[in-house]
């Protein structure tokens, strides 16, 4: 694959980014470079190809005409490499396949020529880059007017010799598409071979070689031309009696040291699409394009007059603009640059502007803009009435168009109004306002017609209290209007006293009001003043202020009551709220929860409790929908002692039970046992009223005393007492005496009796704690008791 080819697989990889281009197709005949300068110079180029715009051309397109490529611009280009306009290439269209690449030969050295008795003849058209070597009496070669295809790659080369061989191309065109040449021979005084109205294509890769022998051999090649980029030439030899003769020519860039191109054409396209080369002096119609061209335009106007403005074209060659104005009086006018002022114009119309760049005689794309004049001022503006929240107003109607009219106040936004008369809402009573209408066309305004409005002074409104304590609160107010001034009055509604008097200088709308008596219900009222302390109607609310707490409390528990006592606050209240709460709740259920009491008197008994259990009373005042700091005391109940205590074993543990009546979830409970014989102790606290606990690790067989005591805060109940033995390992010692006395007495009921008493007293002392007994035990051998 050579580079051409290699350059079309990369190429959609570097697509520029096109703009809107347009096509202009010129019928005039031109050659290609006169073509590509004019398209420069009235358009952008000669045209670019591509997927895109080739069946737009093709619709155009009513001949043969040059597009913007050729085999190369400059001698380091890669053949077919680019478009004019320096576009890669990324489509080709080729009639019927690509012209092969160039054909490079080396330089030679330039030789002398031999002037013989032979006749050249060059008629018309010169043939560059060519080379001929002739020898013998009779040789003439003939090229008049003589076409071969602009990219034909190969020459023709003639051998003769004889008497009277002739071949004749006579009026001879190669055609386009032929890939072959034509090769005869001939020998003999008489064969005469004629090529004659034979085409071979443009693309042909090789010549026509013919060979004669004789005296009088004669080539002929007439009418018939070769291209200017014609990459290859002729070459005829021949031979006979009397001559020999050698001739070479170069063209202009031929040099020593550079490969020289055989030749370089330019590229039409048919009518129907496809591509063929061409001789870049053949004078054909061509394509030019242009971008199209997008250009802003702008205008500073008045009620009157109109200054257009507008940018200039970037690719020159610009002649004139045409201004087409179209509104009340139209106007089209051409003029040389920018800026245009149009004049007498009708205030508030609308008109359309286009502005077109005149290029070759040719309109670019047009700049438009649409814009309205600006309207006339309303005139006579005036008042007609105005209340503490609005103005009426009425104006006369300017001269000119408009939409409708704007009324606004201060630097607020206008609304919109129909007729020469609108009213103003929305105002504050007592202020000065400058109001103004003007008139609008479209989304275009006047000057402003203005006035000033002073409207009636008003009664504040949403009066609120907030940041009531025990003596003070604040008072607020909103006031739409002007105001110098508010006048605060406080007042003890049961006895209609003046607890509070004071004036707030404007902007204020508030007040701290104080000192005030706790629980106190008192009256607001608030005027406004103005102009010489004038005062409008009063607005009044009503409030309480935050009453005392209660003092001095007191709580006095029982195992299941607990009676509350305070001393009554400073100032008024309406009544007292009284909460209990049992501390540290395990669950939701309805008794464990808050339990809440009302009462006008300063004290209060709180009923059916839980015993050993710590409640937290809390105390508040009340005034009105106002309450007090609370007043909070704690204590417990007292505890009761523990029932039904049981201690069951098994092996060396025990489960100890009682029952706790009247205590609570949260009761706590201290168990208590002891083996004073192993001197094993043992002191557990339980909390959470748990009423069930396992001991282990008891002494086989010796006797605890178990204990459980109810615990409140740092009071205890008496303890609920158990004794018991834990189970023994038993084991059986026995122990042999004997009897010292004389006689039977040893043997008596009674004696032995005595001795057992004695041995239990004795034994008891030692092994209290533990469990034993003893008894007399028979020998098996002498029946006697030992």
């Amino acid at each position: 694959m050579d580079k051409v080819s290699i350059l079309f697989i990369i190429a959609p990889l570097l697509l520029p980014c096109w703009s809107e281009r347009q096509f202009f197709h010129q019928s005039r005949n031109a050659s290609w470079a006169e073509a590509r300068r004019h398209c420069q110079v009235c358009y952008k180029d000669l045209v670019t190809m591509s997927y895109d715009n080739s069946l737009a051309l093709v619709k155009g397109a009513k001949s043969l005409q040059w597009i913007g490529l050729r085999e190369k611009f400059n001698e380091t280009d890669v053949p077919w490499s680019g478009w004019a306009n320096g576009d890669p290439i990324t489509f080709q269209n080729w009639y019927p396949v690509k012209p092969p690449p160039p054909v490079v030969e080396p330089c030679t050295t330039i030789a002398a020529p031999t002037v013989d008795t032979r006749k050249t003849t060059l008629t018309t058209k010169g043939l560059p880059e060519t080379s001929r070597t002739a020898s013998g009496d009779t040789l003439k070669t003939a090229l008049t007017n003589t076409a071969l295809s602009e990219t034909s790659s190969s020459g023709f080369t003639g051998t003769a010799s004889g008497d009277s061989l002739k071949t004749a191309l006579t009026n001879t065109a190669l055609s386009e598409t032929s890939s072959s040449g034509f090769t005869g021979t001939a020998s003999g005084d008489t064969q005469k071979k004629a090529l004659t109205n034979t085409a071979l294509p443009e693309t042909s890769s090789s010549g026509f070689t013919g060979t004669a022998s004789g005296d009088s051999l004669k080539t002929d090649l007439t009418n018939t031309a070769l291209s200017e980029t014609s990459s290859s030439g002729f070459t005829g030899t021949a031979s006979g009696e009397t001559s020999s003769f050698t001739q070479t020519y170069y063209s202009d860039t031929t040099f020593l040291t550079t490969p020289q191109y055989v030749r370089e054409d330019c590229v039409a396209m048919h009518h129907f699409g496809p591509w063929e080369e061409q001789d870049c002096n053949t004078e054909l119609p061509y394509i030019c394009f242009d971008d199209r061209y997008y250009g802003i335009a702008s205008v500073d106007r008045d009620a009157t007059t109109a200054t257009l403005s507008w940018e200039t074209p970037t690719n020159g060659n610009i002649t004139s603009y045409r201004v087409e104005v179209q509104g009340d009086v139209p106007l089209n006018v051409s003029v040389d640059s920018s800026p245009y002022q149009i004049s007498n114009m009708t205030p508030g119309t609308k008109y359309e502007v286009r502005v077109f760049a005149v290029k070759c005689d040719r309109e670019l794309n047009s700049q438009n803009i649409s814009f309205i004049t600006k309207p006339e001022t309303p005139y006579n503006l005036t008042v007609e009435n105005n209340t503490e929240f609005s103005a009426a107003l009425r104006w006369e109607k300017p001269v000119g168009n408009l939409d409708h009219y704007c009324v606004g106040v201060d630097t607020k936004p206008c609304k919109h109004a129909g007729e020469e008369e609108a009213v103003v809402k929305g105002l504050t009573p007592g202020k000065k306002y400058t109001v103004y209408v003007l008139s609008v066309t479209g989304d275009v305004e006047s000057e402003n017609a203005s006035i000033t409005v002073l409207t009636k002074p008003s009664v504040v409104t949403n009066l609120n209290v907030s940041d009531i304590t025990n003596s003070s609160l604040v008072l607020r107010w909103v006031h739409e209007g002007y105001a110098q001034g508010y006048r605060v009055v406080a007042r003890d509604i049961p006895t209609k006293g003046v607890l509070y008097n004071q004036t707030v200088d404007h902007p204020e709308k508030q007040v701290a009001v104080h000192p005030l008596p706790p629980g106190t219900n008192v009256r607001l009222t608030v005027w406004t003043q103005t102009y010489e302390s004038l005062e409008g109607n009063p607005a009044c609310i009503d409030s309480f202020i935050v009453p005392g707490p209660a003092i001095n409390l007191v709580l006095i528990a029982s195992e299941t009551t607990i009676r509350a006592c305070w001393d009554a606050p400073n100032g008024s209240y309406n009544f007292f709220s009284v909460s209990v709460l049992l501390n540290n709740s395990m669950d939701n259920t309805t008794h464990y929860n808050t339990t809440h009491y009302n009462t006008t008197s300063p004290s209060q008994d709180l009923r059916d409790l839980y015993a050993a259990a710590q409640y937290e009373v809390t105390v508040t005042t009340h005034a009105g929908d106002l309450r007090s700091e609370p007043t909070v005391g704690s204590t417990y109940t007292k505890p009761v002692m523990a029932q039904e205590l049981n201690i069951t074993f098994q092996g060396s543990n025990g489960t100890l039970t009682w029952k706790a009546p009247h205590t609570a979830p949260t009761t706590r409970f201290r168990v208590k046992y002891d083996s004073s014989f192993w001197n094993h102790l043992g002191d557990v606290y339980l909390t959470g009223g748990q009423t069930v606990l396992s001991v282990g690790s008891l002494r086989p067989g010796a006797r605890y005393l178990f204990q459980v005591i109810t615990v409140s805060g740092t009071m205890e109940s008496e303890p609920a007492n158990c004794t018991d033995y834990t189970p023994g390992n038993e084991s059986e010692v026995t122990l042999s005496m004997m009897c010292s006395s004389k006689g039977q007495d040893c043997e008596k009921n009674d004696v032995k009796d005595e001795v057992l008493t004695k041995l239990r007293e004795k034994f008891g002392d030692v092994l209290d704690g533990v469990s034993w007994k003893l008894a007399w035990k028979t020998s098996p051998l002498d029946k006697t008791a030992q």
